[in-house]
């Protein structure tokens, strides 16, 4: 693992390839949260920056899900159309900005991105808590 401020190569593809594979929501239905959803399982105890970009990835595209289907209700109004298509625009342009940025290592943050899942630091190694019965 590179330190915080210098992902290593490694760490950088699988944050690309987590940003880039939203784009497969183009082809296949839910393919955007499918895929950066299983990279982000694989990959997410790699370092930090690999687990915070993974779920930037998942809260954007469980966001552009939500928005699909809200303007998919709204279809019949012309707020509908604005909405599915700003939404198409969202899913096409900011990956792809991500992307470029994953691969360069730098930190990307997804505007109207719902934060569904949430940030919480575990060290690398670490095992999550376990629960109890009630």
């Amino acid at each position: 693992m590179a330190d915080a401020s210098h992902p290593s190569e490694r760490e950088r593809a699988w944050v690309a390839a987590m940003h880039a594979t939203s784009l497969l929501g183009f082809l296949i239905p839910l393919g955007n949260v499918i895929a950066p959803l299983v990279l982000w399982l694989i990959a997410r105890r790699t370092s930090p920056f690999v687990d915070e970009q993974g779920r930037e990835a998942l809260n954007f595209n469980l966001s552009i899900a939500l928005y699909a289907v809200i303007a998919g209700i709204l279809i019949l109004l012309p707020v509908g159309l604005v909405i599915l298509i700003a939404t198409a625009g969202m899913l096409l342009v900011l990956p792809i900005v991500a992307t470029v940025q994953g691969a360069r290592g730098q930190e990307f943050h997804y505007p109207a991105a719902i934060g569904f899942i949430r940030w919480t630091a575990v060290p690398r190694g670490a095992q999550p808590p376990e629960r109890t019965a009630a």
